[in-house]
């Protein structure tokens, strides 16, 4: 009979009698009953998704054992992405996830085993996150479309300069609003009720890939992009409308209603928070205001704070870093830089000025918002550094004045 204890210091095989089977192996002189260790189950899947660059705390838990469970230990990480501070940490403690930058939305897998006060550790159980990439700013360039031409322009984030004319949208979009995804500018609203869209860094005309949920042109309307869908909202002509249009990036398709911002402004001005999943709204003709909804949802949006002063700022999406977003001049605050605050809406503030005009094409880079076009200003490419403020300095001229044009980045 193998020695498989010490108990007191006198060795199981002197002092119990093997049984047989696979639960009770062996009983002592004294009448004790020994079985060999079970291994505890393993722990729940309670992952969660979050963006890149970011830390998560997750605890896991959901494992049992014949005693007791004492810690969990995440290895097999399949992706350099995703790092975790402590590979074992006491259960009821969290473990520390944290992300690098992807260039695109990435699925990481890796295995969590359980651990028992004996030691020994489940089988594992392999979970799965995916690394969001937030795209909040673009790394390359900006884009201007639409407006009183066809043209699509690109300007560099690296350096001064004019645009350069680089595709034309599928038809002329006068005050349309502009969204995109990682691969692709999209335009909505204006001339007609269409959505297109067009291929980053080609010279690809533009496709018409769908239309807003109703008949409503919605030009001069605010919009935002999550990860996967594009955002309309606000804006009309000849009437004005409250309606929030939705439309998945990945497969063409019309837009649904989804809901209602809380009054019925044009020239808005939108913004995203990739972090906290929301999608913002600023100023237009129906005042100050500043409201938000949340991606993916089908409720309506209601308002959060104001903006220190001016209305009318602009349409589509305003320039926004990961923790602000801002509005670049105006009907009437023309040459007014404003941002508010996503952790705060009550918090805004004036934080510069920008070349006088409204209806102005925006875009951003990691460090900086810019503004290209619009009316009363016309081939202005101008920029300012987000974190300080300040006033704009002028970087370059459109190649073909715009007068209303949408933006975008990549």
């Amino acid at each position: 009979m193998p020695n498989i204890a010490t108990i007191n210091g006198i060795a199981e095989d002197n002092i119990a009698t093997y049984n047989g089977g696979t639960s009770s192996l062996y009983t002592s002189k004294n009448g004790d009953t020994w079985v060999h260790n079970v291994a505890p189950t393993n722990p729940a899947d309670n992952m969660v998704d979050f963006s890149e660059s970011s830390s998560v705390n997750v605890t896991f838990a959901g494992a049992t054992d014949d005693g007791s469970v004492v810690a969990y230990l995440v290895d097999n990480i399949s992706n350099g992405s995703l790092t975790v501070s402590t590979a074992e940490v006491a259960a009821g403690s969290a473990h520390t996830f944290n992300s690098g930058a992807v260039g695109a939305n990435t699925t990481v897998s890796f295995r969590v085993r359980a651990k028992d006060n004996l030691g020994v550790y489940s089988s594992g159980i392999t979970m799965n996150t995916v690394i969001e990439d937030a795209f909040f700013a673009g790394s390359t360039y900006g884009y201007a479309h639409g407006a009183n031409t066809v043209n699509i322009q690109r300007y560099s984030f690296s350096s001064n300069g004019n645009s350069v004319n680089v595709a034309n949208l599928y038809t002329s979009q006068n005050g349309g609003a502009g969204t995109q995804s990682q691969t692709h500018s999209f335009q909505s609203g204006s001339t007609t009720n269409g959505i297109s869209k067009h291929q980053f860094n080609t010279g690809n005309t533009g496709t018409s890939v769908g239309t807003l949920s109703s008949s409503n042109k919605q030009p001069w309307a605010g919009s935002s992009s999550s990860p996967t869908h594009g955002y309309h909202f606000g804006g009309g002509d000849p009437t004005i409308t409250n309606i929030i249009n939705r439309w998945a990036f990945a497969s063409n398709g019309n837009a649904a209603n989804t809901g209602t911002i809380s009054n019925s402004p044009q020239f808005i001005c939108g913004g995203a928070d990739w972090g906290n999943s929301y999608a913002y709204w600023a100023g237009g003709s129906g005042g100050t205001a500043v409201g938000r909804f949340a991606y993916g949802s089908s409720s309506s949006a209601s308002a959060v704070g104001n903006l220190p002063h001016g209305v009318d700022p602009n349409h589509g999406t305003g320039p926004c870093s990961t923790t602000h977003g801002y509005t670049w001049g105006g009907y009437y605050a023309l040459t007014s830089i404003q941002k508010y605050s996503f952790a705060s809406t009550t918090s805004t503030s004036n934080i510069g000025t920008c070349t006088s005009g409204w209806a102005i094409s925006c875009s951003t880079s990691t460090t900086k918002g810019y503004g290209a076009g619009g009316s009363g200003r016309n081939s202005t490419i101008d920029s300012v550094t987000l974190s300080s403020g300040g006033t704009s300095t002028a970087v370059g001229s459109l190649a073909t004045a715009m007068l209303y044009p949408s933006g975008s980045h990549v």
